[in-house]
């Protein structure tokens, strides 16, 4: 089961448990016609994970102990399997195309 704590009466799965406990990282953007370009800031990053998916994009990772996590919902769709991504020691970088 991919359920794992209680809280309140009802059952959370660790994707919902670290959101609510996870602090943001740092996120700056710039839009171009056909692109968004994205980049976390998050210094010595760890156990990171990625999902971007058509309207969204979800970026979680550990750094100094501590867990972050953003879900970044789109306005318009992108092409999940054209965007790609890189990330680095101090940043996780990601082109978008629509």
């Amino acid at each position: 089961r991919a359920y794992t704590a209680r809280e309140n009466g009802r059952e959370t799965n660790k994707a919902q448990k670290a959101s609510m406990t996870a602090k943001h990282p740092s996120v700056k953007w710039a839009e171009r016609e056909d692109k968004v370009y994205m980049t976390f800031e998050l210094a010595d990053a760890k156990d990171v994970e990625i999902a971007i998916e058509k309207d969204k994009i979800t970026f979680s990772a550990t750094s100094g102990g501590e867990q972050y996590a953003e879900t970044i919902a789109f306005y318009k769709e992108i092409s999940s399997e054209k965007s790609t991504y890189a990330v680095t020691a101090r940043q996780g970088v990601f082109v978008l195309v629509e």
